[in-house]
């Protein structure tokens, strides 16, 4: 490590993906905090962990059906138009009540992630709330909570047992760089 009293040791991906998730993203994470330097910067995923059911991705995609089969919206339960994650997607979507949610740009946060690193090897997918790539001061809006809130009840709602909280997760915009990435250091190119 540098013996420099600036130098963070939060801004290397070791620390990032051993000590996700996050409850609460620190400032610095956020690209717009300009805190990191390097290329690619990670981003970071707020949202929900569907864990796999068995390490087999069948029981997975059975859930998955399941739960799309009780959106009380018919078009949304068709399997012949709709993908069950799509489905579960645009039923939370249409179930916000806020025209101004759906006309901002933040109405395309709504989707699925994957993880960069999972030390359990367990997370199918994050149903996405938010992005720390979007956020225009280094905190989360308060209305992601409010949509994250309308999710869990969707989520419950549609059969999923165990919603787990909703917790910031590394997505794979950094799953090709080594762990000793270092963010606090402008890489130089030869």
């Amino acid at each position: 490590m540098p013996l420099n009293p600036s130098y963070n040791h939060k801004l290397t991906l070791e620390y990032m993906r051993e000590h996700q998730p996050f409850d609460e993203l620190p400032t610095e994470y956020y690209p717009c905090s300009q805190q990191m330097q390097g290329y690619p910067l990670p981003n970071f995923v707020y949202g929900f962990a569907f864990r796999r059911q068995t390490n087999e991705a069948q029981p997975t995609l059975d859930k998955l059906d399941e739960m799309q089969s009780k959106i009380p919206d018919p078009e949304l339960r068709d399997k012949t138009k709709w993908l069950s994650i799509g489905a579960i997607l645009q039923y939370i979507a249409n179930s916000v009540d806020a025209d101004v949610f759906r006309d901002s740009p933040h109405y395309n946060d709504l989707g699925i992630s994957r993880v960069d690193y999972d030390r359990t090897n367990s997370i199918f997918q994050i149903f996405r709330v938010y992005s720390s790539k979007r956020a225009r001061t280094p905190k989360k809006p308060l209305w992601v909570d409010d949509i994250a809130r309308i999710a869990a009840e969707i989520y419950k709602e549609l059969g999923w047992e165990d919603v787990p909280k909703p917790q910031w997760y590394l997505d794979t915009s950094t799953i090709v760089c080594e762990d000793d990435t270092d963010f606090n250091i402008v890489p130089r190119f030869l």
